[in-house]
């Protein structure tokens, strides 16, 4: 059965699928985002969490626009919780690198900590060296920035292993795969 087409006028062609399946990347990014691992270092308690994940699933499986998209979405209500307007803008270019990486190197987890560089220089210049929302001290944001690249090694590490699967890979890569 072949899947409709939704076209906006010049736009390329994507499919009903393909956004249904952003939608339940997004809600899963945002529902990860809300539900946090809290894990003692150093006497201080940092929070995890895998909000990643819905961007990077959609990155991966779906491409870079998919990807692009979801980031764009799953970063809204921290934008709005932190009050840095440039969290979505960041998480969207996440998503699309990720997923251009992907199209040429097709291994989810070298794709998804090399997208994820731009972000940590992004983030580090943002609340270590701009200021936006606010200047942080420097320990406080290389602590941000360890935080993160654990998520991201972790989340990498599962979407390696689920990319493997081709079952899984046909149901949510849709005709990517």
């Amino acid at each position: 059965m072949e899947e409709k087409k939704v076209s906006f006028s010049d736009a390329p062609l994507i499919s009903v699928g393909t956004i249904a399946r952003v939608g339940i990347f997004s809600a899963l990014g945002v529902i990860l985002g809300y539900i946090s691992l809290f894990v003692p270092i150093l006497g201080q308690q940092v929070k995890l969490d895998f909000s990643h994940l819905g961007t990077m699933f959609a990155a991966v499986f779906l491409g870079p626009f998919a990807g692009a998209i979801t980031g764009g979405i799953v970063g809204i209500p921290p934008s709005l919780q932190f009050g840095n307007y440039l969290i979505a803008p960041i998480k969207l270019l996440t998503g699309l690198i990720v997923g251009l990486v992907m199209k040429r190197v097709k291994i989810p987890s070298l794709a998804i900590v090399l997208g994820f560089i731009p972000e940590s220089l992004l983030t580090y210049l943002t609340l270590g060296v701009w200021g936006i929302p606010y200047q942080l001290p420097l320990p406080v944001v290389y602590t941000i920035l360890v935080k993160g690249a654990c998520e991201i090694g972790i989340i990498a590490a599962f979407v390696e292993i689920l990319y493997r699967s081709s079952a899984l890979r046909s149901f949510l890569g849709g005709n990517r795969v």
